[in-house]
């Protein structure tokens, strides 16, 4: 269940066919910092579009980890890799509105990885506990 809601987001966010809500996001970010006074880097929309791509593949990460316990973290991260590159492929050839980037396939495997770490801890901790 939980698995099918995270793919399930996942896909409604990187398919759809423009960028305005993940640019949204984005600058709605940025600009709450900035109205609060941050350091210019801290507000930076680049700083905010990376960080975001991190986290939108931390659960991916975590749930290919705690469903698949036999697969390495480095396999999570390569499934992971192989899932925003096909992603990323889509909207670089066949959505008009949105980008494909190396950059997002970069930053989407680093929060794989780091969803596999945190996925294999969550599953150790719940294998001793249980």
């Amino acid at each position: 269940m939980v698995a099918a809601v995270v793919a399930a987001g996942l896909l409604v966010v990187l398919l759809l066919p423009d960028s305005d809500v993940p640019s949204f996001t984005v600058r709605l970010i940025s600009d709450a910092l900035d109205g609060a006074g941050a350091p210019d880097w801290l507000s930076e929309p680049t700083v905010w579009e990376k960080a975001l791509n991190v986290v939108l593949f931390v659960p991916v990460g975590a749930v290919v980890a705690l469903l698949r316990p036999g697969w390495p973290v480095l396999g999570v991260a390569v499934a992971g890799f192989a899932a925003s590159l096909s992603l990323e492929g889509v909207q670089a050839f066949l959505l008009a509105g949105r980008d494909g980037s190396l950059a997002d396939v970069a930053t989407n495997t680093a929060g794989a990885l780091i969803g596999a770490v945190a996925g294999r801890a969550a599953g150790s901790a719940r294998h001793r506990a249980g």
